[in-house]
């Protein structure tokens, strides 16, 4: 839970951003950064708390479908457990901020890195008093469909490389890339993205060094050879046509 500090300042925040008093929400969670926003409406069914920053809606649809969650109609009330999308009206295609539905009037969402708080469904999507939009308005609705999801598992995907993957076996990335589940990664941080191919740096590692060990012996053997070649040169003496040995003398000027 959040320390008093940090329940201070984000009560401040809360109050100049949004205009909303303590009154008006309800502190669930202190402060994280193993999740966002957009996760935290989705985190239910099975689904783990971590990061999810899609770079468009079709990204999102992606990342919500793998959890059972598909795009409903946005007329008309939600119902309890629905996740909706913010966009801004000056880019209705990139995804700023989600919340879960929890009651008829009220939703559940995590300020960025901030608390997670139940606070009123509208109480983000108007604009600020300089006419600008944080979060902006609600564009998306989803709703999970457990039944919808059974099918979807069995769905043979072709990734980017080739292989055929049923959806089960396949997760996404914290920005969307779909990719097979043995091929993703959890950092501690929450933040999933590709495993990089330990085998492989492993292969060229050891190429390294082996190449490294193999300079030293090779130079080491060379050094050797010219040893042997300058000695066996100093073992043998010139010799005159008939055989006898000659005397190299000096000349004194």
């Amino acid at each position: 839970m959040a320390t008093p500090a940090q329940v201070a300042a984000f009560n401040h925040e809360m109050l100049q951003e949004w205009g909303l008093s303590p009154g008006q929400f309800t502190i669930v969670a202190g402060p994280t950064s193993v999740y966002n926003c957009i996760a935290s409406a989705i985190v239910a069914n099975g689904v783990a708390p971590r990061k999810l920053t899609p770079p468009t809606m079709a990204k999102m649809d992606e990342q919500y479908a793998l959890a059972g969650y598909y795009p409903v109609s946005i007329d008309g009330a939600p119902m309890i457990g629905d996740a909706e999308a913010y966009t801004r009206p000056s880019a209705p295609g990139v995804p700023v901020h989600a919340h879960r539905v929890i009651s008829a009037t009220t939703c559940r969402s995590k300020y960025g890195e901030d608390c997670l708080v139940e606070h009123p469904r509208l109480a983000f999507t108007r604009a600020r008093a300089n006419n600008s939009y944080v979060y902006g308005t609600l564009t998306r609705r989803y709703r999970y469909n457990a039944a919808q999801l059974a099918k979807d598992q069995e769905k043979i995907y072709v990734t980017r490389s080739g292989r055929s993957v049923k959806r089960k076996d396949l997760d996404t990335t914290t920005t969307g890339t779909l990719l097979p589940k043995t091929d993703v990664v959890t950092t501690k941080t929450g933040t999933k993205k590709r495993k990089t191919n330990s085998g492989e740096a492993t292969k060229t590692s050891k190429a390294a060094t082996s190449s490294a060990r193999a300079a030293p012996v090779a130079a080491s053997s060379t050094k050797k050879v010219a040893t042997t070649a300058t000695t066996a040169a100093k073992k043998v003496v010139p010799t005159t046509a008939t055989g006898s040995k000659t005397v190299k003398t000096s000349k004194k000027l």
